[in-house]
């Protein structure tokens, strides 16, 4: 595992440089049409970043929390200081931390650390002259030169910190895990009484944090409660850049003989807090690269996201696709010449301001050749979107519940103790309020559709039961929750159908029918219909009537009688589309899929031309793609073939990119 004065700068930068609004596309094309303009992205320097590094192999995790700015107004840094780290060229870090053990013959100290790299020390002549790496002669004079820098700018830092430390030493730091003499480093050490992380944090705070930080909350607070772990860590740290510096202060965990699930894994387990809160700073505005949940695992196994709780966001560099909190993937592969390889994964909120342990909730497994993991795509029609947090808080895996019908792909109707109508049948011609039902049929709109269907609802208790419509709900297959529409509600769009408003009473061991009507938008389908039943009150239930909530019926549009509606670009990208390459690379989630999902998404239907196309081609890729996902699954040989194929596709493809 990487030391942790090293960790810290490498995740600092790379979270700005990773993360920057500038690398944004927020460009109109100027096509003489009116087009909808991309939501503007507001800028603040300020940042916040949760990060869970976990290194498998030596059985380590760091937990931390980070607040990061450019602009030193945010840690009350003088202009004096930053000018003069600035114009001392050859600076480029400082870092102030409790950590033990800061530096090679440092014990019980809190610690200042001016790191210069060698190289730039050795340009000087006189040094360069007589320096020899393999005797050390010429060193002491690289340290004294070290120094001299050091002290140059030691008393502006004491002061600007409020704290008093004295110089120690100058030592090679090894903590870059460093392989060559030109990019060592020699770090200048500083040292006063050894003080608690807790102490330090709370010092900084009163000298250094301004109060519209200290009052927004968010990730200062949980940083905050972090300090209460007697094994905490705290770095404030300076990294210079050519113009600016880089202000950061970071408050770590690390530990040990941790019993980690990745199949079933959940950042906020490892955070120690029940929700993350982003700072009140981002509240008012568009602001979706200023708070990060970082995850970054370091193991032996080469391991892939199967799936998760959240949006997938397939490219930062597009506007629109920063309105969804979810997780962006960096990189799944080894990036050094060990053999451990690196998932870095980041959660990014989006318009929200909150994450919970559900939201967060991924499921990661190893990467094994010729072994076929449970795909998501095998159980479910295309446009079915999977995870699907709003159904699977309150009934399951969606998943699960396909596999539980037969896994159908299209054409299906399934129901729970209830009967669909498709048809009249003659048991319930003596018991109907209504008159004779309709099949379940959707009345066309010139936006929006109308659903409606009659269920046939027995009661199979001791007691009259009611079944209230407005109490029923549906989900279509994007995860989106439709209430029942009856004339209760204002009906802005004038639809002719009688909707039920009264409730259904029902008496012990008949029968009765239940209309039911949604509103819903063309591009739905994949009906999951969910209904308070009132059978028995139950501690689980929100309704003051009693009851509880279940699923009763699903069924898609050809299930109905209906034509199946073609799939959507955002549906085909939510839980379908890419069967083929989904199939061949494992995972949904493989940067393979993922690159050929974002060429589709963001070059391809960004034009009228592209998205005419691709109506078109859709069609004709999903008449025969699933069984090609299919074989591949049951034949490796097969698979390798494709993916044989596939390769230069993709290699051209990232080339062009």
């Amino acid at each position: 595992m990487y030391k942790p004065l090293t960790l810290i700068v490498l995740l600092l930068t790379s979270s700005f440089t990773v993360l920057d609004v500038s690398s944004i596309d927020v460009s109109i094309e100027e096509t003489g049409e009116e087009t909808p303009r991309p939501m503007a992205i507001n800028y603040i320097p300020f940042k916040e970043v949760a990060t869970i590094v976990i290194d498998e192999k030596d059985d380590k995790m760091m937990i931390s929390y980070s607040l990061l700015s450019k602009d030193k107004e945010d840690f009350r840094i003088p202009d004096s200081l930053e000018a003069k780290i600035l114009g001392t060229e050859k600076i480029v870090s400082i870092v102030y931390t409790s950590e033990d053990n800061c530096a090679l013959g440092v014990l019980n100290a809190t610690c200042i650390l001016i790191n210069i790299p060698l190289k730039e020390i050795k340009e000087e002549i006189e040094i360069t002259d007589s320096y020899d790496p393999e005797t050390g002669i010429g060193y002491k004079e690289m340290q004294k030169t070290a120094r001299e820098i050091g002290d140059s700018i030691i008393d502006d830092i004491n002061q600007a910190l409020a704290i008093n430390v004295e110089y120690h030493s100058v030592v090679a730091l090894t903590d870059y895990d460093l392989t060559d003499e030109d990019a060592a480093v020699l770090s200048v050490v500083y040292t006063m009484y050894d003080l608690p992380a807790k102490l330090l944090y709370n010092m900084l705070i009163l000298q250094n944090i301004t109060d519209e930080i200290r009052m927004a909350a968010g990730f200062f607070n949980h940083a905050k409660d972090l300090t209460a772990d007697e094994n905490s860590e705290f770095k404030f740290s300076m990294i210079v850049e050519p113009t600016r510096i880089l202000y950061s202060l970071h408050l770590s965990v690390i530990s040990s003989d941790n019993e980690i699930d990745f199949n079933n894994f959940s950042p906020i387990d490892l955070l120690r807090v029940d929700e993350l809160n982003r700072s009140k700073l981002f509240a008012d505005g568009f602001y979706p690269l200023n708070s990060i949940v970082n995850v970054i695992i370091f193991s032996e196994r080469e391991l892939q996201v199967l799936k998760t709780n959240s949006e997938v966001i397939a490219s930062i560099g597009n506007a629109n696709e920063l309105q969804k909190n979810g997780w962006y993937f960096i990189s799944s592969k080894s990036d050094s010449d060990d053999g451990i390889n690196k998932l870095d994964l980041r959660y990014l909120f989006g318009k929200t301001n909150s994450v919970s342990k559900q939201q967060l909730l991924l499921s990661i497994i190893p990467i094994v050749e010729d072994v076929k993991p449970i795909e998501i795509s095998e159980w479910l029609p295309v446009g079915v979107k999977s995870p699907a947090p709003n159904f699977e808080r309150e009934f399951g895996t969606i998943t699960g519940l396909y596999e539980e019908i037969g896994s159908p792909k299209k054409n299906y109707t399934y129901t729970w103790g209830m009967e669909l109508i498709r048809g009249i049948p003659d048991k319930i011609t003596s018991n109907i309020d209504l008159g004779l039902p309709e099949d379940a049929k959707i009345i066309k709109g010139d936006e929006t559709e109308l659903l409606v269907f009659y269920l046939l609802v027995p009661n199979t208790g001791d007691t009259s039961a009611a079944f209230y419509p407005q109490y029923s709900k549906m989900y279509d297959g994007k995860d989106r929750i439709f209430d029942s529409l009856t004339h209760e509600f204002k009906n802005p769009t004038g639809w002719s159908e009688e909707c039920l408003v009264n409730p259904v009473m029902i008496q012990p061991g008949q029968q009765k029918l239940m209309k039911l009507c949604f509103e819903i938008p063309k591009d739905a389908d994949h009906f999951k219909i969910v209904t308070l039943l009132p059978y028995y009150n139950d501690p689980r239930s929100d309704s003051a009537i009693g009851g509880y909530y279940d699923i009763v019926a699903m069924f898609d549009r050809l299930g109905i009688g209906e034509d199946a509606l073609p799939q959507p670009a955002e549906e085909t990208n939510q839980g379908g589309g890419c069967l083929i390459a989904t199939a061949t690379f494992g995972s949904e989630m493989a940067p393979q899929v993922q690159l050929l999902r974002e060429l589709r998404d963001n070059t391809v239907l960004q034009t009228e031309s592209g998205s005419a196309f691709m109506t078109g081609f859709n069609q004709f890729y999903y008449s025969f793609s699933p069984y090609i996902a299919d074989y591949e699954r049951e034949n490796p040989a097969f698979k390798e073939t494709v993916k044989l194929a596939l390769t230069p596709l993709l290699t051209s493809l990232t080339l062009l990119q």
